[in-house]
């Protein structure tokens, strides 16, 4: 945590010395590094968090905007199958009951979504010792934070 307090400053006029040099600005992180690598400051933590307090800094900006984007295109995914679950379930459904695991499935037609699989052509669930063989749409209710066991399944009448 000492490196988000010492780090700052010399972070943002590191940032600033970018916008004047970039070549300054790469030796500068390149020199940074070096002194962290030669552990000259190992045992003076406040002076080592200058240099490893920028390297964050900076490390936290770049990665920022990425993970922004990220984050914006992992919502837009998960709005898109809520819109396919949505579909499904605006159609008449019959909830089976089937407590077992999936012991089948297509992988590349199927989506999942917290505790929800909808599975569009094939999904099979071995329940009480009979393999149940669903094809899709279907959609099937995991147990809570389960990869694979099931409680039941959706089928559109």
């Amino acid at each position: 945590m000492i490196e988000k307090w010492e780090g700052q400053a010399e972070c943002c006029g590191t940032l600033a010395l970018k916008q004047l040099s970039v070549e300054k600005y790469e030796k500068r992180l390149e020199d940074y590094a070096e002194i962290l690598r030669s552990g000259e400051f190992l045992f003076d933590v406040r002076k080592s968090a200058y240099f490893s307090g920028t390297l964050m800094g900076i490390l936290e900006c770049e990665v920022g905007d990425e993970t922004v984007e990220i984050a914006k295109r992992l919502t837009e995914t998960q709005m898109q199958y809520q819109r396919q679950f949505d579909e499904f379930f605006s159609h008449n459904t019959v909830n089976t009951k089937a407590e077992g695991y999936i012991c089948g499935y297509d992988p590349m037609n199927q989506i999942r979504l917290g505790d929800r699989i909808l599975a569009k052509y094939f999904i099979a669930i071995h329940s009480n010792g009979v393999i149940i063989k669903l094809t899709g749409p279907v959609v099937v209710e995991m147990q809570e934070g389960s990869p694979n066991l099931t409680e039941g399944y959706y089928t559109i009448v």
